[in-house]
């Protein structure tokens, strides 16, 4: 990706200046800010990224109707979504984000009113949702994603960015993805069959717990998908 290729080349060039420099504190300091801004806000620059030539139209998000619907638990007031959101079965882009307490709120007394709604879970009810098209289901706590999810065969685009789940084996049987952003999910491994990914194009894996040889595998599974892990 472009952007993610400017932030390499910015960070080499910040490493080649300290070489050179008298000031070099001055340079250590500028690096290590590179690379704290590149860290954080690398999984949003992809998924727009990505978003944008997958959708290949203007930058501007639709408004909500009966084909798109975007939200966060903030919304809710709650880490549930909504069971009239399953019910919308013409839907072709759902996108929910989740929140936690990395960010704190306080009213004008002082007092913190934060509120954590990370996403609970994927109900089995997403399977309704047929004509799905695009799905970002972020900051949650799914365990598992339920069987019904293989009945979205039209799904192309998936992000479940800084979700926490245990098994995520059902992924391989969305056999239309070619965006997939599992950033921050501290996996450990992928399935096993994930090769039958075949139309994968993008596979966002940084901030993951993958180990040397499970990369290996990844990759000579999906030889013609570009597999971000660092």
């Amino acid at each position: 990706m472009y952007y993610l290729k400017v932030l390499i080349v910015n960070a080499d060039l910040v490493d080649l200046v300290a070489y050179n420099s008298i000031n070099t504190h001055v340079v250590r300091y500028t690096m290590a800010f590179l690379k704290i801004i590149s860290f954080i806000f690398l999984p949003t620059i992809i998924f727009m990224a990505c978003l944008t030539s997958y959708k290949n139209s203007n930058n501007i998000l639709p408004t909500n109707s009966d084909t798109v619907y975007i939200a966060s638990t903030h919304d809710f007031k709650s880490n549930v979504i909504p069971d009239s959101v399953f019910k919308m079965t013409q839907l072709k882009t759902l996108m929910i984000l989740g929140r936690d307490c990395d960010v704190r709120y306080y009213d004008k007394d002082g007092k913190d009113t934060t509120q954590c709604w990370m996403i609970k879970e994927i109900p089995s009810s997403i399977g309704n949702l047929v004509n799905l098209d695009t799905l970002r289901l972020t900051l949650g706590v799914f365990g598992k994603l339920p069987n019904e999810i293989s009945k979205l065969q039209k799904l192309r685009f998936m992000d479940l960015t800084d979700t926490y789940m245990s098994n995520i084996d059902n992924l391989t049987t969305l056999k239309s993805l070619n965006h997939l952003l599992l950033f921050g999910c501290s996996l450990s491994k992928l399935p096993n069959d994930i090769g039958k990914l075949a139309n994968l194009k993008y596979l966002g894996l940084v901030g993951n717990n993958l180990d040397a040889a499970e990369i290996e595998r990844i990759k000579k599974a999906l030889p013609n998908c570009e597999v971000y892990f660092h």
